[in-house]
């Protein structure tokens, strides 16, 4: 049963290479997510970023010099912070509002627009007014019915855009005076490919396990990094 499962699981992510991507709900228990999780989403990920980060350090030097995430922690706050700051705080801005849900949209509006008026005021005021109108519109079927228009029209658009901005954020784990500008995506591929399998993990099992996912994640990153 589970050596089936996993098979299917593998096909699945091996279909999503070569197609568009279809992102449908996994019909099985948590027990069989938590496998799923383990054997295929975390593993995978592990793998490939581990792959993937050591040739790129090796061939840009620049990027591990710059990283600077670690240096005003120490090793366990640092650890701390990524396995029970980030995965919430993450997930809830980048995750949740990849699948359609007028309760989850609307707190995500207003609670994103609140958090991000500290980074920047006119995406704030944005997301602020489009809650604003979208509560006073009060039961506005067709306004509920365009949203979820949208969302099946660009549901691809909208995982990717989710995608490359939860890796885009993570430029600020390295001094940007130390690393030059034409290699800022080099050096957050890693974060692409960890947010592709958030992303996967959140529309096909939840979003509860896309933050176990992630949490699972930093930690075991976290660990290898001080080891």
């Amino acid at each position: 049963m589970a050596r089936t499962l996993i098979k299917t699981e593998l096909a699945y992510l091996k279909q999503l290479a070569s197609e568009r991507i279809r992102i449908s709900p996994a019909p099985v228990s948590n027990g069989n997510k938590l496998l799923l999780l383990g054997t295929v989403y975390l593993l995978l990920n592990l793998v490939v970023v581990l792959l993937l980060s050591w040739p790129l350090n090796v061939l840009f030097p620049e990027i591990e010099e710059a990283y600077g995430a670690m240096e005003d922690f120490t090793e366990l706050e640092f650890t701390l912070m990524a396995v029970f700051l980030a995965p919430p705080l993450e997930e809830f801005i980048f995750r949740l509002p990849m699948r359609y849900s007028k309760r989850n949209l609307r707190i995500w509006l207003i609670l994103t627009a609140l958090f991000t008026v500290i980074f920047h005021w006119a995406i704030s005021l944005v997301l602020l007014a489009f809650w604003l109108y979208w509560m006073t519109s009060g039961n506005n079927r067709q306004f509920e019915t365009d949203i979820k228009r949208f969302y099946k029209r660009y549901g691809v658009a909208i995982f990717w855009c989710f995608t490359f901005l939860f890796a885009a954020v993570h430029i600020s784990n390295f001094s940007l005076d130390k690393l030059p500008a034409h290699l800022y995506l080099i050096a957050i591929v890693p974060q692409i490919i960890t947010g592709v399998f958030l992303g996967v993990v959140r529309l096909r099992l939840g979003f509860w396990w896309a933050m176990l996912l992630h949490a699972l994640f930093n930690l075991v990153v976290s660990l290898l990094a001080w080891g």
